[in-house]
């Protein structure tokens, strides 16, 4: 880097100076022209220190909004909804009504219950042995009163459980009504006696006078708490209706009552 530069005029003689140890016969008459040349070489290389100016920044370009939205498209329509075809359902089968138990004449009662007694010990399902009779029944009294209605007392007797049914039923009350009610009287029983299969249901009916005129009305309404007993999936084999007189009932009344007897295998 030159820290001096000398302009000499035109016409003068330079002298050389032997102290920069330079010949004499290097200057001449182009010594005029170096310190130019010098500054036309320097020139170039001060600009490559010059800091570039910065670039102007790029407009900003504000979008413009448009006011108006476009409509939404319509959604394509869907094809129409084939028609279902009607479910058809079919009738309701009607519930099979449990056979019909018989009524025994009160002369015969006796008879009956054992050979009922007996067929029914011939399947040990059915049956107890002997051992077992005292604590069956007394268990089985005792879940009776449990579930027995207000109106109904329970009695535990040497042959079994006796219900005595202390309401009179009226032979004049309508039928579909009455059956009813007493089904829904003897619901808590019929769940126990359900359970305490090994046994037999004797329905006895007693009233006034029995004659031609009054045993059909008699019969029916017996047979209404039959049903409500079979119904309830009592086996109809278990069950037997006596019918029977007693001059101290009341004569547009029907007293029921309801014997339980053990069945015991090899007994008659």
């Amino acid at each position: 880097m030159i820290s001096s530069v000398f302009f000499v005029p035109t016409g003068t003689t330079v002298k050389p100076d032997h102290s920069l140890g330079l010949p004499s016969s290097s200057v001449g008459p182009g010594a005029a022209l170096l310190p130019l040349l010098v500054l036309v070489l320097a020139l170039p290389a001060c600009s490559i220190f010059r800091r570039p100016s910065p670039r102007p920044p790029a407009p900003i370009v504000e979008e413009s909004i448009p006011t108006q939205l476009p409509e939404p498209a319509e959604p394509n329509p869907l094809p129409p909804a084939k028609p279902r075809k009607p479910v058809v359902k079919p009738a309701p089968v009607p519930a099979a009504s449990a056979p019909q138990v018989p009524v025994v004449a009160a002369y015969e009662a006796d008879k009956v219950r054992s050979e009922t007694k007996l067929a029914l010990a011939r399947d040990q399902r059915n049956s107890m042995i002997s051992a077992d009779v005292g604590y069956y029944l007394d268990v089985l009294s005792g879940r009776l009163k449990q579930g027995a209605d207000p109106g109904i007392t329970v009695v535990r007797t040497n042959e079994g459980v006796r219900l005595d049914f202390n309401e009179s039923l009226s032979l004049t009350q309508d039928e579909a009504q009455s059956a009813v009610d007493d089904c829904r009287r003897l619901m808590p029983l019929t769940k126990v006696l359900r359970e305490y299969e090994q046994t037999l249901i004797t329905l006895r009916a007693t009233v006034q006078h029995l004659d031609s005129a009054s045993r059909p009305a008699v019969e029916r309404r017996i047979r209404e708490y039959a049903s409500c007993l079979t119904n309830a999936g009592i086996s109809n084999k278990r069950v037997l209706i006596l019918v029977a007189e007693d001059a101290a009932t009341d004569p547009a009344a029907m007293h029921v009552q309801m014997r339980i007897e053990p069945v015991v295998r090899g007994s008659g």
